[in-house]
């Protein structure tokens, strides 16, 4: 079952680097690392599907993001689109003693709308967190 960032139910698995609101489509990370904690399932997903926003536009064209898993480098993707990115990360088989999966994001190319001359907003944007679900 997928779980909807748009809520803001969602606060508790936000661990650090995220915005304090939720947004009607999910949250954005507000700086160049993210964690968030999400209970670990017993029947042992083999991957975490995640749904993420790019923080894309002319002057900024892509997002550099490394996921880590309980500390553990898994991925690095490159966002060139501001919606729609589906990232699938493995799940480490350490992790299925955990009861908790800390999820990190690196993001070295997050950016404040501010630097870029958008908007005043000074909030270092980098992904926005839809969705994630266990596969």
């Amino acid at each position: 079952k997928p779980i909807d960032f748009s809520s803001g139910h969602t606060q508790c698995f936000l661990k650090s680097g995220w915005a304090s609101n939720n947004e009607d489509w999910g949250i954005w990370s507000t700086s160049k690392e993210a964690k968030l904690n999400l209970l670990m399932p017993k029947d042992r997903p083999k991957y975490l599907a995640l749904n993420l926003r790019g923080f894309i536009n002319d002057r900024q064209p892509n997002q550099v993001v490394e996921i880590s898993i309980n500390g553990i480098p898994q991925k690095k993707v490159t966002l060139s689109r501001f919606e729609d990115n589906l990232v699938k990360v493995a799940i480490p088989p350490s992790a299925y003693d955990q009861e908790w999966l800390e999820v990190g994001f690196k993001i070295p190319t997050a950016n404040s709308p501010k630097t870029l001359g958008i908007s005043p907003d000074d909030r270092d944007l980098g992904i926005g967190l839809k969705s994630a679900v266990f596969e």
